[in-house]
Parts: structure tokens; C-alpha cells; sequence
């Protein structure tokens, strides 16, 4: 039967409309077992076991690990694996809340009077009041609905989310009763997303130490510079005689300053910097201070207390929003891998999936064709700039690849190889370089002996498992989206090169 998108539609919202109605009829019987229900599982002492069949099983899964992660710790058990022997996982200490539309099946029906000589308490959600489960239930939680959504009443569908949302409707009340805190949740769902903003401090990703750029009042602005490009990162703190932090100046200062016209060689440290910079204390919580530095448009702000310097491109465990998820400016890596990207001579490039996403597109006459990112391009011509060779080595070759290249300049390739590593040795030698000198990224098995010779391996954020764990630096963005872009940024900032570019871009002097 073919439908047109108005009668799809209708069908959909009659489906939600039956749900809804459901779930109020469901709300208007809570009184009656709700109550009794949340003091019976407050009670428990040991663990809520949930059972079902079938899709009330399903349902019973969710349930479980919504209680377990509020404060209820709860499993599931399933029915038909109880009565061999699971049963034993339950204790006179447990409660079990059995979920059964019709209560009446077998394999819940059958384990019942098990249950009930254990002496364990047992919450029945049902549709049906009178039932063999509600009989034998203390408790019985009434989750009759008047029809399923499926037009023939037979499918189950609102009945279904009737009992989810009952198994919502008791794990809130549950958790409001014991005071369960956000705190609390976070501690359960350290790697999730709330775990990770309510569990992370300032102390557990701000730079300290040797790692924090960091100038005298008296200090020239070459000096300055110096300590930024050596630190890699694109701030220094200023501190007085005694150490203490009076300022900050950063590489938005400097374009200011450039901008100004002013006579830059004269310059102090302490007439430059930004007196009374923002500051967060190590206690804060990361999130509060990336909200902190996007509120105010900054990058970077001191932890005072410890003479931190924190960064919101540094790899904070909390969201961003959408545009600084993939940050293509001048990144904040460790010492140790700045160390790594400032002996970098030459970069070793896979293309599928390193300067392309890995998408192949073949015309009608068999031509391959592929997409690159000019953000990838323009970081390649700077690479090159920079003194640093760009060298490609692909499995593939087309005529769309070695255009590509030729445009961008790029005279070191080896195209259409699969066995990469004599490739490689064979441009170090002819270039005079080492394996102590190179870089490479790869997405794929094939660039792996790359990657294990490389002095600094790196892969794109949608490369193999494999190859990502054979890198140094497993860049934000994906191949083709700015992969490259990162790598080649983090090169130049640790070679001192990234703000001397961007300066000459910004006046437009690309020819020096």
C-alpha cells in the first residue's frame, strides 16, 4: 500500500496521540500503588531485581539501569533463565519488580511462589489488576491502558510505554526521596558527558609548572614571543619578582599591537600585558571555566593559585559548542610532543582518508574522483613555506590526485603503492633525512609502518582503531575536515613559525 507523506503523518500522530492518551490514564491510577511502592523500594536493602518477557523484558532492561544510575542499584534478571538457576542471584535482601502487561506469563508466573518463599518483597507493573502476577504482588503499580496504538489493539506499543514511564515516574520519586544530587549521577556516569563536567576540576587539565609560558615585567617582546612559540601555546603569563602573576599577554595582544604601528622592539612585557586578567581557581570546574573564557571571547586564563595556564583548545573532557569542537587554530599539545613537532623536516600524507575522507566517487567513464578541504590545502602551501617538505604517499592514483598536488605545489610523492615504508625510505634518503626528522599521518592499516617509524605519528579522529593507537597525536578533526590543517598547525607552532605566518597573512605579506 503506497502512502502519500500527509497520510504517513496522520498515521504517526494518531500513533502518539493513542500513546499520550495512555499515559494519562496511566497518571490517573498512580495513587493507588505508587506510594506504597516507592516506601517498599526506599526499603530495600539489597538490590531491585527486575524481571520480564518479551518486550516487557526490554522494557525491564531500560528500567534497571535507570534505577541503577540513580541511586537504586538494580539488574535484570530474565525469567525464563531464573527458573535454571539465575533465581539464585536473588537474596532475602532484594526486592523484585516484575513487569507483565497481561500477567500472565508462564516463565514470570511459574517463579512466583519461589519468590514470595524467599520472603523477598515483590512490585508488580501490569495491565491487568487482577492477574496471577498481581495476586501474588504486595505491591501492584496499575498500568492499564484502554488500546494499543497498533491499529489491530494486538502489537504492543502503548502498553509498553506505559510501563517505561511508570519505571521513570518511580526512579524520579525515588531519587528526589534520597536527595540523589547531580554530583551523585555524575559519580555513576564518569564517561559520560555530565560525569565529565561535574568530575573535572582545573587542577586536572590546566598546565602547570615548566608547561606554563611565562615572562618577567622586564622582559622585550621578543623574549616573549619566544616563550610562547617554545611553550606552545598562544598566551604567557607575567609574573613579578616574586613569581606572582600580574598579567597576561596573548597572540591576540600582538596582532593589536602590529596593528597599532606602534615601535614593537622597545616594548616591555609589562607595558604590554593585559593588567587584571580573569582568573579561575584550581577547585572551579572545568566547565565554569571554558564558560568563563567563551562569556569573555578569550582563549586562556590564569590559575592563580597554582600559576596554571589553561587553554579552551587543550583537550578539556567537556563539550564545546559546535564551532570550537574542531579548533583549526594553534593548538595546545604536551612538551613532549611539541618536542617531537619541532624536529619535524618532513610530513608523510596518505590521501584517502587523510586529505580526503575517504570517498570515492567514479564518473560513468571509471574516472575516481575526490574531495579535499581547502583548509588542508592552504595548510600544506604554509607547511612548505615553513622549510618543512610535504611529502604524499598513496595507494591510489588518479589524474583528480595529481592535479591536486600540482597545484599545491607538492613535488615528493609515490602514488599507486600499497607497501609504503621503501617509498618513504626512498624520498628520506634523496631529501637527506632521517626517520628521527619525519612525520606521517595515516588512517589505515597500510600507513601503519609509517607510523611506527615517524619520529611523530598521527592519525585523523576517524582513523582505525589500530592506527590511532599506534599515533603520538590523534588529532580533533577528521580526514578530510581539517586533520591535516591540525597536524600542520601544531608543526608550526612548535617550530615558532605559526605566528609569524599568521602575521604576515594578516598583513598580507605572503611573499616574505
Amino acid at each position: 500500500m503506497l502512502l502519500t507523506p500527509n497520510q504517513k503523518i496522520s498515521i504517526a500522530q494518531r500513533t502518539l496521540d493513542a500513546e499520550i492518551l495512555g499515559l494519562r490514564e496511566v497518571r490517573e491510577q498512580l495513587a493507588s500503588g505508587l506510594p506504597a511502592a516507592v516506601d517498599v523500594l526506599l526499603g530495600c536493602k539489597g538490590r531491585v531485581v527486575v524481571m520480564g518477557m518479551g518486550k516487557s523484558g526490554h522494557i525491564g532492561r531500560k528500567i534497571a539501569a535507570t534505577l541503577a544510575s540513580t541511586g537504586a542499584p538494580a539488574l535484570f534478571v530474565h525469567p525464563a533463565e531464573a527458573s535454571h538457576g539465575d533465581l539464585g542471584m536473588v537474596t532475602s535482601q532484594d526486592v523484585v519488580l516484575a513487569i507483565s502487561n497481561s500477567g500472565e506469563s508462564t516463565e514470570l508466573t511459574s517463579i512466583l511462589p519461589v519468590i514470595k518463599r524467599l520472603g523477598v518483597p515483590l512490585v508488580a507493573i501490569t495491565g491487568k489488576p487482577s492477574s496471577s502476577l498481581a495476586q501474588h504482588a504486595d505491591v501492584v503499580l496499575n498500568a492499564a491502558i484502554s488500546r494499543e496504538a497498533c491499529p489491530h489493539n494486538l502489537a504492543p506499543t502503548t502498553s509498553t510505554t506505559a510501563q517505561l514511564a511508570l519505571g521513570d515516574a518511580l526512579a524520579v520519586v525515588l531519587l528526589e526521596a534520597r536527595g540523589f544530587s547531580a554530583e551523585d549521577f555524575a559519580r555513576s556516569h564518569p564517561g559520560g558527558t555530565l560525569g565529565r563536567k561535574l568530575l573535572t576540576h582545573v587542577a586536572d587539565v590546566m598546565r602547570q609548572g615548566e608547561a606554563v609560558p611565562r615572562v618577567s615585567e622586564t622582559a622585550g617582546l621578543s623574549a616573549v614571543m619566544q616563550e610562547m612559540s617554545a611553550k606552545g601555546l598562544g598566551a604567557a603569563a607575567v609574573v613579578n619578582a616574586t613569581g606572582e602573576p600580574v598579567g597576561i599577554f596573548t597572540d591576540g595582544d600582538l596582532r593589536r599591537l602590529v596593528e597599532s604601528g606602534r615601535d614593537l622592539r622597545s616594548l616591555s612585557a609589562q607595558a604590554i600585558m593585559h593588567k587584571q586578567p580573569l582568573t579561575v581557581r584550581t577547585d572551579a570546574l572545568a566547565v565554569d571555566a571554558v564558560a568563563l573564557m567563551e562569556a569573555h571571547s578569550i582563549s586562556s586564563v590564569l590559575v592563580v593559585d597554582a600559576q596554571g595556564l589553561m587553554r579552551m583548545t587543550d583537550n578539556l573532557p567537556i563539550p564545546r559548542p559546535a564551532h570550537s569542537l574542531v579548533p583549526y587554530g594553534a593548538l595546545s599539545v604536551s612538551k613532549e610532543l611539541s618536542a617531537l613537532a619541532a624536529q619535524v623536516r618532513v610530513v608523510f600524507f596518505d590521501v584517502d582518508g587523510v586529505l580526503t575522507d575517504g570517498s570515492l566517487y567514479y564518473s560513468d567513464q571509471g574516472e575516481v574522483l575526490k574531495a579535499f578541504h581547502s583548509l588542508d590545502g592552504h595548510g600544506l602551501k604554509m607547511l612548505q613555506r615553513a622549510g618543512v617538505v610535504a611529502a604524499v604517499i598513496s595507494g591510489r592514483d588518479s589524474p583528480a590526485l595529481r592535479c591536486r598536488l600540482a597545484h599545491l605545489g607538492i613535488s615528493q610523492f609515490t602514488l599507486g603503492t600499497e607497501d609504503k615504508l621503501p617509498a618513504a625510505e626512498q624520498l628520506l634518503s634523496a631529501l637527506g633525512l632521517g626517520w628521527g626528522q619525519a612525520a606521517a599521518m595515516g588512517d589505515d592499516w597500510p600507513d601503519l609502518p609509517l607510523l611506527s617509524h615517524a619520529a611523530f605519528a598521527c592519525a585523523p579522529a576517524n582513523a582505525h582503531h589500530e592506527v590511532k593507537a599506534a599515533a603520538h597525536y590523534v588529532t580533533l578533526a577528521q580526514g578530510g575536515q581539517g586533520a591535516a590543517r591540525e597536524l600542520i598547525d601544531v608543526v608550526l607552532q612548535a617550530q615558532g613559525q605559526y605566528l609569524i605566518q599568521l602575521e604576515k597573512h594578516r598583513k598580507g605579506h605572503l611573499s616574505l
